[in-house]
């Protein structure tokens, strides 16, 4: 995992990738970046063969990082 700068995610993004919470749906209902998906970590591992594209790029964020680390593995 890499900490990205906002320029590079903008380039990622207009590339096609997707963004994704792992953050609980409250903490992303209070605010979240535009366009992102929300799937919890809690339950990623149920959702993530649903919701995400094997073939694009995935970003991924939460609060503080823990739970982004986490969501990459």
């Amino acid at each position: 995992m890499s900490a990205l700068n906002c320029d590079r995610v903008r380039q990622t993004m207009l590339s096609g990738a997707t963004l994704l919470d792992v953050r609980t749906a409250d903490e992303f209902n209070s605010g979240a970046l535009p366009d992102a998906k929300n799937i919890p970590l809690a339950i990623l591992p149920l959702l993530a063969h649903e919701h995400l594209d094997k073939n694009k790029p995935v970003l991924i964020y939460c609060r503080a990082g823990g739970r982004a680390i986490i969501a990459e593995k």
